[in-house]
């Protein structure tokens, strides 16, 4: 007789690094002491009127334009993890159509330190650029949830 076996779950890399970002405390902790440091640098930064973060491609009178730092959108400033997990129990990949019904949702919370960090450049005169490979048709949505 013919005995069926319940296979074993595959194992899915996309499951263990959402649970990760989600649950662990060293996510937590990373970004949180990443966005310490980057305080720390910032000030450092801004002590130095001749400093760059670009010194190869930095011209001109630089010293003298107003301060700035550019950030990511996407798993710098925001986490989407939450999409990572309706791709998971849809058995869905990656696609624009989802994509973009996500970013719409306006559900992405911030990356641990991400607020606290813009809120202080800011407070010290420093502007904040945001750079995403989002589409523009997320461009407005993206504006409200980061």
């Amino acid at each position: 007789t013919g005995m069926a076996w319940a296979q074993d779950p595959q194992p899915n890399d996309l499951l263990l690094a959402t649970l990760w970002t989600q649950r662990s405390v060293e996510f937590k902790g990373n970004a949180l002491t990443v966005y310490a440091l980057a305080k720390i640098r910032l000030d450092q930064a801004l002590a130095d009127k001749k400093w760059t973060a670009a010194p190869v491609e930095q011209k001109g009178d630089y010293q003298n334009l107003p301060p700035a730092i550019v950030l990511d959108v996407d798993e710098t400033v925001l986490d989407n993890s939450p999409y990572e997990v309706w791709l998971l129990k849809n058995n869905q990949g990656f696609n624009l159509k989802t994509w973009n019904e996500f970013c719409a949702a306006q559900i992405s919370r911030a990356i641990p330190g991400a607020v606290e960090f813009t809120r202080l450049a800011d407070s010290k005169g420093v502007k904040v650029f945001y750079l995403s490979n989002r589409g523009v048709e997320t461009e407005k949505d993206t504006e409200v949830t980061a």
